[in-house]
């Protein structure tokens, strides 16, 4: 469960970097 947890936190993360525009 931590693990599957931890998984779905990274997943989440990597998207919302690329997603997210970088303040020209």
């Amino acid at each position: 469960m931590y693990r599957k947890i931890n998984i779905t936190q990274q997943k989440l993360k990597e998207p919302k970097y690329k997603i997210t525009p970088k303040p020209q």
